[in-house]
């Protein structure tokens, strides 16, 4: 009964997007790997990891590093020769990487089995997915949540002290996922502290325990180092504080992430 819980989730992801393979490539993704003619052999793989995002087939610079994403098509290039449907079966399964780990974070939370599995089925199957799953321009969108939710799951192990190196190597890892992904990964530092201090760690005689952070922290630091040496002084963000575009954006945010609401561009 508790092994078919646990494939629940991940059987349903399957079955809602069976049909995402047979889709072709459209958007950035006609840009980024059909029309581009670096996405051929691993000898381009330097190039990929080591240049703004749109760098090779655009000839343009956008502040955008993800060397991951990048080096993934390229591999996939390489083994599915531009056939689509390598790209979206390899979309389909950073999604069941993540929906496997948010199982594994509610357990490690203490949530009952079924509660767990509620939970990933939710996540798997909610309408906010169906974009980044079916659109290989949005592979980073996908890896970058499965690498959060992973390090979060690995944190967790680690600190609860069952199998502490493997946890811990995990976690790493899963940084480096989120981070070469999307810069969105961002996130998993603030989510470590803030959990990290409500644990009280930062309490008397309990402060020991914040070294578990330190990953975090260093990934974090040497991520931003590489993306300003890769990008220069295109790796800048700019902010635009204007009010109205701040009501409108967190008003469309709020609604794509209803339950049930398909809102997609």
């Amino acid at each position: 009964m508790n092994g078919a819980l646990w494939t629940l989730p991940l059987l349903a992801v399957v079955v809602a997007f069976r049909s995402s393979p047979s889709f072709g490539l459209v958007g950035d993704a006609e840009l980024l790997i059909a029309d581009n003619p670096l996405m051929e052999d691993l000898g381009a793989l330097p190039d990929m990891v080591t240049e703004d995002y749109f760098w090779s087939p655009a000839g343009e610079r956008i502040g955008y590093w993800r060397p991951l994403t990048k080096a993934s098509w390229l591999v996939e290039t390489v083994i599915g020769g531009r056939a689509a449907s390598t790209y979206h079966f390899v979309q389909i399964a950073w999604l069941l990487l993540a929906v496997l780990g948010v199982q594994l974070l509610g357990r490690r939370l203490g949530l009952p089995l079924h509660l767990a599995c509620a939970s990933a089925l939710l996540v798997g199957l909610h309408p906010v997915a169906v974009e980044p799953v079916c659109l290989v321009m949005a592979r980073s969108d996908v890896a970058c949540v499965a690498g959060v939710v992973w390090a979060l799951v690995a944190w967790r192990g680690w600190r609860e002290g069952s199998r502490p190196r493997l946890w811990a190597s995990i976690h790493v890892v899963a940084l480096v996922v989120a981070f070469g992904s999307k810069e969105a990964a961002i996130v998993a530092l603030p989510l470590v502290l803030l959990w990290s201090a409500m644990e009280g760690d930062l309490a008397e005689g309990r402060r020991h325990r914040l070294w578990t952070t330190v990953p975090a922290l260093s990934v974090t630091a040497v991520y931003l180092l590489c993306r300003w040496i890769v990008l220069g002084s295109g790796a800048g963000v700019d902010l635009d504080p204007d009010p109205l575009r701040i009501l409108v954006g967190g008003g469309a945010y709020l609604r794509g992430a209803l339950p049930f609401v398909v809102d997609t561009g």
